[in-house]
């Protein structure tokens, strides 16, 4: 999970750097490495959020959201 959170975060940066900021050379990589770093910890939170609700959600099947 985490690594589709890093994924997704900085491939929406670079979309956004592309349609938006056009940053180049140090900026783009500062603002690349701080959105895999916050993918990396919203996909974390994320991950130990899903251990502490699927007892008490517990309709999902056994298959449903996997580690």
């Amino acid at each position: 999970m985490t690594a589709a959170n890093m994924l997704a975060a900085v491939s929406a940066a670079l979309t956004a750097n592309l349609i938006v900021f056009r940053l180049r050379g140090p900026a783009l990589m500062l603002y690349a490495a701080v959105s895999l770093t916050s993918g990396a910890i919203c996909g974390l939170l994320a991950g130990s959020l899903r251990t502490y609700l699927m007892p008490v959600i517990g309709c999902c099947g056994k298959g449903y959201l996997r580690s």
